[in-house]
């Protein structure tokens, strides 16, 4: 549902709308954290919260493709016109996703958490994907910026910036890369062998360092 709901943003960006993309994300999340807030002062009850972010998505989704049909008529919306392998992705993510929360309850991890992490971590996460030139000045050190992120998907550097919200634990294992005045110029990887659809990319990574363990050492000159 939440991919769905993103949908409006993807044509923003496709024609560089990026003025009203950002005021419609920008009132959203004025709005969820305004409800939030109150809900919290009010009474804390996780049953309600989700009511109030799946009531946010569906009038951000409301006031996005209204604007989106103001500003570009020509778009139509159509079944016939969507991708189902990319649907199949989305799904298999979106199931990956619950089970990941699942597993977080199970784990005894209290549902109380999550109407605190649940609004922060949607608001870090629209701000670090931002298409915004931040980089927290002096700070950088300490929490994740759109610049630190961005480097992490460039393909000019490898196994760097793995941090989502505080940039000190990449600073502290010698995975931080951002140097300073400059921006990736591309993104992407350049492992042509990288398989697709969500599993096969996330059992990848495993079965390349099973099969690199049982290659014969090269032999010494």
């Amino acid at each position: 549902m939440g991919f769905a709901m993103r949908l409006p943003y993807g044509i923003f960006d496709a024609h560089h709308d990026f003025v009203a993309r950002n005021a419609i994300m920008a009132g959203e999340l004025l709005l969820r954290l305004a409800l939030t807030l109150l809900l919290l002062a009010w009474k804390a009850s996780l049953p309600v919260l989700a009511l109030v972010q799946v009531a946010c998505m569906l009038f951000e989704f409301a006031v996005a493709l209204a604007v989106l049909r103001r500003r570009h008529p020509e778009i139509r919306f159509g079944l016939a016109s969507f991708d189902r392998s990319l649907v199949r992705g989305i799904l298999g993510f979106s199931l990956f996703a619950m089970l990941l929360n699942v597993g977080n309850l199970l784990g005894g991890i209290s549902p109380d958490i999550f109407v605190v992490v649940g609004p922060f971590t949607t608001i870090t996460s629209c701000m670090v994907h931002a298409n915004l030139d931040w980089t927290f000045g002096p700070l950088r050190y300490v929490f994740v910026s759109p610049v630190f992120h961005r480097w992490h998907h460039a393909r000019a550097v490898c196994d760097k910036n793995f941090a989502s919200t505080f940039s000190l634990w990449d600073l502290m294992f010698g995975t931080y890369h951002m140097p300073v005045g400059e921006l990736p110029k591309d993104y992407g990887i350049d492992d042509k062998e990288m398989p697709e659809g969500l599993v096969p990319q996330m059992l990848y990574p495993i079965l390349q360092r099973g099969q690199a363990a049982h290659r014969p050492a090269p032999a010494s000159p």
